[in-house]
């Protein structure tokens, strides 16, 4: 792991625990994988088809990606690329099929973290994979996103 990863991980792990309070309620976890996975799918799925409207749904305001070029990019004004992207039919990854290799860890009941390995393959395109990490927050009953690693799988 390089130093950049070690350091990536370091902060989505002290920021997950710093989000998270001391519930002493019983949580059944499971459940929460289960929401949180099928959250997760659903927002990985609208970025393909260029669905803005969920990806609202589940992208807190000041949501922040970590991109493969480890620049910091805010996720505002990305609505309207998307979809003058889908309205020109320019958006590659609408006949995308994906498929995730995700593993999910809970700090409390209200901050998980995922990561794990994404596989996306485009018709007439080699297949893409993404090493990424996410942190979700439970928000108002429903989980929203505050922030995404990626970047492409090197190949050797």
């Amino acid at each position: 792991m390089d130093r950049y990863n070690f350091c990536t991980l370091i902060v989505l792990i002290l920021f997950a625990i710093s989000c998270s309070g001391n519930q002493e309620t019983a949580v059944n976890y499971e459940e929460l994988e289960a929401q949180v996975r099928e959250a997760e799918d659903k927002w990985l799925s609208a970025q393909f088809r260029g669905d803005t409207g969920t990806l609202k749904r589940f992208e807190e305001e000041d949501c922040i990606v970590v991109t493969k070029t480890r620049i910091v990019e805010h996720i505002r004004g990305k609505y309207q690329i998307i979809d003058s992207l889908v309205a020109a039919n320019k958006l590659r990854t609408q006949q995308a099929s994906f498929k995730n290799e995700t593993n999910v860890r809970f700090h409390g009941h209200d901050v998980a973290i995922t990561y794990g390995i994404c596989r996306m393959s485009i018709p007439e395109e080699e297949t893409h994979e993404q090493f990424y990490s996410n942190v979700w927050l439970k928000r108002d009953g429903g989980w929203k996103i505050v922030l995404a690693n990626y970047r492409e799988k090197e190949n050797n």
